[in-house]
């Protein structure tokens, strides 16, 4: 039996139903789309945090006297006579891993060019000539 009353009972209701469950699934999907990619994103491994601290601790060694004071002639042949290679080889690091190594505050960089992979960086505080009041050393290991 018709009263003349509208017969799309409940339109509304269903549109707020629907409307709802797409933002709900449109919010998961947006969710979940980093991890989509994040198997093909090479993560930063252990042996590269390991190497980079063992790095930084030889370096450091290398190029200070007693406590963290620079000594200059060694880190002027540290920087000018070693190459990224060597690097390499002198810490035992992988054959397939890039090490740089760079003195904030002097501005000495040796080793690879860093890009935008994901890097391991250990970092140690010297003082010495051409540091005001100290430099950062640091060392990227990828």
């Amino acid at each position: 039996m018709n009263c003349g009353g509208d017969e799309r009972a409940q339109t509304t209701l269903d549109y707020a139903i629907g409307v709802g469950v797409f933002l709900l699934t449109l919010a998961f999907v947006f969710a979940l789309f980093p991890a989509v990619f994040s198997p093909f994103q090479t993560p930063v491994s252990t042996a590269e945090t390991v190497g980079a601290q063992r790095v930084a601790d030889q370096v450091q060694e290398e190029i200070t006297g007693p406590g963290v004071r620079l000594n200059t002639t060694a880190t002027t042949e540290f920087f000018s006579e070693t190459s990224a290679d060597e690097l390499r080889e002198r810490y035992g690091l992988p054959p397939f891993s890039h090490v740089n190594v760079t003195l904030q505050g002097r501005g000495e960089t040796m080793g690879h060019r860093y890009g935008d992979a994901p890097v391991v960086i250990a970092r140690r505080i010297v003082v010495g000539t051409g540091c005001d009041p100290a430099c950062e050393l640091e060392v990227r290991v990828w």
